[in-house]
């Protein structure tokens, strides 16, 4: 590892005990600078900060609890403005990652200085069942949304190249959400990743962590969610009108193709505005919003046209050849039309 360029270490903290602590001291005796942001804990904490602070690590505070994604974009920011050539390895304050594990990050970083580094975890039958259950649902929903395999979606223990840190320091994302839009950006080819083991960890049945089962999930997955109930919303007009103008008398690919327009219609507004929060040009998106329905508009209606010949209920046809369709209108979406920017969703400095 490169003398005076080690990559900063930055542990965001909330309401921590005295782990916290015994990780810095112990880190920063290997000779890692470290950055600890104070996300808004109680009094109670104070001694355990100013027991950090005199190891020599940068202590950042904020005034109340924004967030897990909040409190690193801030440490992102310091550090940025300390000395933007050096990368930033993240760990969590609650005791899971060992300095052994969190300088072995580190110095694949070093050798890998344009790639996001992940210290995975496999958890075996010994780890929390809400643990096993969480990562594995991660695990299978990332793979699903963008077809990248990645082992240990929500470690937290991972190493930011220095030249993406102004990229990722402007990302959405306050909570645990922030850290899925890291992977994300991996995932639109932006940045390649390299994940290595690392050891399991639960102490007290991990009762020091703050994710919260099913509500931070729901955080981590809110623009899968949101995409899902658009476009639920979006097959109900398109099928109810489907529905009518075969009743009219009109051919199934003149049906599909009426209804799929005026849905469409909705669902870009919808998506807009409430799905991907984008703040972008509503001519630019609203044109490549256009294409991709197109490009669906006549796949769909072919394929319908052909199921109805072999013998399909029309409306059967429907139902399968939009539900087939589904996750290659989320990726091309997300990936392309209202994907994640420096304009869109970027949280102003604090």
């Amino acid at each position: 590892m490169t003398e005076g360029k080690r990559p900063w270490i930055l542990i965001p903290a909330y309401q921590p005990d005295e782990r916290l602590v015994d990780a810095v001291h112990a880190l920063r005796q290997m000779g890692y600078d470290v950055i600890v942001v104070d996300d808004g804990s109680d009094a109670r904490c104070a001694f355990l900060f100013d027991e950090v602070a005199a190891t020599g690590a940068a202590v950042v505070t904020h005034d109340r609890n924004r967030g897990k994604g909040a409190a690193l974009k801030t440490g992102l920011r310091w550090a940025i403005e300390r000395d933007p050539s050096r990368g930033v390895v993240t760990a969590d304050a609650d005791g899971q990652h060992l300095p052994a594990d969190i300088d072995a990050v580190a110095r694949q970083l070093d050798t890998c200085p344009s790639t996001l580094v992940i210290g995975g975890r496999h958890l075996g039958a010994d780890a929390p069942l809400r643990s096993r259950v969480g990562n594995a649902l991660s695990r299978w929903a990332f793979r699903g949304m963008t077809g990248m395999k990645v082992h240990d979606t929500q470690s937290g223990l991972r190493g930011l190249p220095a030249s993406r840190l102004p990229e990722l320091a402007a990302l959405a994302g306050e909570r645990y959400d922030y850290e899925m839009n890291v992977l994300l950006v991996c995932a639109r080819g932006k940045l390649d990743v390299c994940e290595i083991p690392i050891e399991t960890v639960y102490l007290d049945g991990n009762r020091g962590s703050h994710f919260r089962g099913l509500t931070d999930a729901a955080w981590v997955f809110a623009r899968l969610l949101r995409f899902m109930a658009s476009s639920a919303m979006a097959f109900g007009i398109d099928m109810g009108l489907y529905y009518l103008l075969l009743a009219l008398g009109w051919r199934v690919a003149s049906a599909y193709a009426g209804a799929r327009v005026v849905s469409a219609c909705a669902n870009f507004a919808m998506n807009k505005a409430v799905v991907f929060s984008h703040a972008g040009n509503w001519l630019k998106t609203a044109l490549q919003y256009a294409a991709l329905a197109l490009c669906i508009l006549i796949a769909g209606s072919y394929a319908c046209t052909w199921l109805v010949r072999w013998g399909w209920h029309p409306v059967m046809a429907k139902v399968v050849v939009d539900v087939s369709l589904f996750a290659a209108s989320f990726a091309v979406q997300h990936a392309w039309i209202f994907r994640l920017s420096d304009e869109a969703g970027r949280d102003r400095l604090s």
